[in-house]
């Protein structure tokens, strides 16, 4: 019988933000969190709303080592000492910086709340210069992946500049995330971007019809995002490497908004399978904007477990909640590439909380969804790894190795689900691929029919648990060295940090939007 999840964490009041004992429980199939604070009373929300797969995720829980010279001393205690400190436990796998906090925008749900903080935050070229240099330099493990943010980082001028700097520092992965309004406006200037060496794109996209803008943006834009992935398309993204020159569709879910169009999202992904790549939806969290009359919380929130439900219903199946691992999940998988490269050293992990983010591996097969776990043993295959890993770390050959993998491959394959175009020997063949460095056509084949569908749900103060905080992969980088945890950051740290190193504004009204006079149509 599986034990009842029963355990304390730490959070935090979220009137007047003390660190609180708080307890984690299941109750009516659900996964609660409840704390009090002495002035403030009791708050009761949900954490995870299905036992089942919270506790499915809690098998893949990875601890690192977190920084082996830390930013910041332990003063007050996690999440106070953000910089971060001895008490975090991962490494940067994202490392994240906000060009600027002004927008053409003004939406309903931004959580970076810009135009209301009083101060233009906007590094200067050394700053950014330093800043990226600062990352690579403090983290035990290399940092390749770097996403500009903001407000709008499309704003900067020398954002073409940025992304080369970035690229000559040594970062290969990099994102601009944006709202798209600039992309739709020119062609070149999406090629300029592409020239400088952007890679992805992370574009909010919240549903397929004009009503869920309304709502979340306060302005249709739904013929500015389309056009903004046309232009990337002309412009010559379209990925070529696995993961690589993409868009990634980033979705704020609301309930009652958009979370009736997930499906629907999937599969605007998947027909657009040349540019796009992922679909990230990201459960609302209440924070910046996103005020809610206390209340509400339990009546509003919506967590991943909801999300699961949603498209599995959205999809007729195609899509289930036990397709989907925990970003965790792929840890075992990077120990082995650090092996086989033989790096040897400490290796860029996806060490954060299993109950951060989760991701469903998709194949397209002629326009039919089939998740890769379906076909193949995924936490299998991470285990054979992991221990090909440690016999290549013991001294045994890449050749010995390959043969392992040629001999076990056929017994990680469900071969009554495979998609049409693949067999056992297409794994075969994959291997023989990497192992050879010759002919991609099975890398290249996966790659161009398979998209990823993952969820994160980022904390506020209300389900805040420090035990998450710890072990983020996800950091912002601020101007005088600090690397702070998403969640701690747009909670804690973003207002105090804009007021230090920016200027003071006047409120600054966004740009009137050119909306394209002929619709592109939403394929069928």
């Amino acid at each position: 019988m599986d034990k009842k999840v029963d355990y304390y964490t730490r959070s935090l009041c979220p009137n007047c933000r003390k660190i609180l004992e708080a307890h984690v429980f299941e109750k009516d199939g659900k996964i609660w969190l409840k704390k009090t604070c002495p002035e403030h009373g009791e708050t009761l929300d949900i954490y995870w709303s299905d036992i089942s797969s919270y506790k499915r995720f809690n098998d893949f829980m990875v601890t690192d080592k977190g920084f082996d010279t830390p930013v910041t001393e332990v003063i007050k205690g996690c999440p106070f000492d953000c910089g971060t400190c001895k008490e975090h436990h991962s490494g940067t796998y994202m490392l994240i910086m906000d060009l600027t906090n002004r927008c053409n925008l003004n939406c309903p749900v931004c959580f970076a709340k810009v135009h209301e903080g009083g101060y233009v935050f906007e590094p200067t070229l050394e700053e950014v210069k330093f800043m990226l240099e600062n990352a690579k330099k403090v983290n035990p493990a290399p940092i390749t992946t770097i996403q500009f943010s903001g407000g709008e980082p499309t704003l900067r001028e020398d954002l073409p500049e940025i992304i080369s700097l970035a690229r000559s520092l040594g970062y290969t992965a990099i994102y601009v995330n944006t709202n798209g309004l600039k992309l739709a406006k020119s062609v070149d200037y999406c090629k300029t971007l592409i020239d400088a060496g952007l890679t992805k794109v992370y574009l909010q996209f919240d549903g397929v019809t004009s009503d869920v803008y309304l709502k979340t943006r306060g302005i249709d834009i739904l013929p500015v995002k389309l056009k903004a992935i046309e232009n990337m398309r002309q412009a010559g993204f379209k990925s070529k490497e696995i993961a690589d020159n993409c868009f990634f569709l980033v979705v704020t879910v609301a309930k009652g908004v958009n979370d009736h169009q997930l499906g629907d999202i999937v599969r605007f992904c998947a027909d657009n399978k040349d540019v796009i790549k992922t679909v990230n939806f990201q459960q609302v969290a209440f924070m910046g904007r996103m005020n809610l009359e206390f209340k509400d919380l339990v009546e509003q929130r919506i967590t991943t477990a909801d999300g699961f439900r949603s498209l599995e219903e959205q999809t007729d199946g195609a899509i289930r909640a036990d397709d989907f691992l925990p970003y965790s999940f792929t840890s075992k998988f990077l120990h082995f590439y650090n092996a086989w490269k033989m790096q040897m050293k400490r290796f860029k992990n996806v060490s954060c909380h299993p109950h951060c983010g989760s991701h469903c591996l998709t194949y397209v097969d002629n326009g039919k969804l089939i998740p890769y776990a379906r076909f193949l043993d995924m936490a299998g295959i991470v285990d054979f790894l992991d221990k090909q890993a440690n016999l290549i770390e013991k001294g045994t050959s890449k050749l010995k190795i390959s043969y392992n993998f040629v001999a076990n491959i056929a017994k990680f394959v469900k071969r009554k689900n495979l998609p049409s175009d693949l067999n056992v020997n297409t794994f075969v063949n994959l291997i023989k691929e990497i192992v050879t460095k010759g002919e991609r056509k099975v890398v290249d084949r996966l790659n161009q029919n398979t998209i990823t569908v993952s969820n994160m749900h980022f904390m506020d103060l209300y389900n805040m648990d420090v035990e998450r905080t710890s072990r983020c992969i996800i950091h912002y980088t601020v101007p005088d060295g600090r690397l702070i945890p998403f969640c701690t950051y747009n909670n804690l740290y973003r207002q105090d940090v804009e007021k230090q190193f920016g200027r003071p504004m006047k409120v600054e009204v966004p740009e009137k939007i050119e909306v394209p006079e002929k619709k592109i149509e939403l394929p069928a």
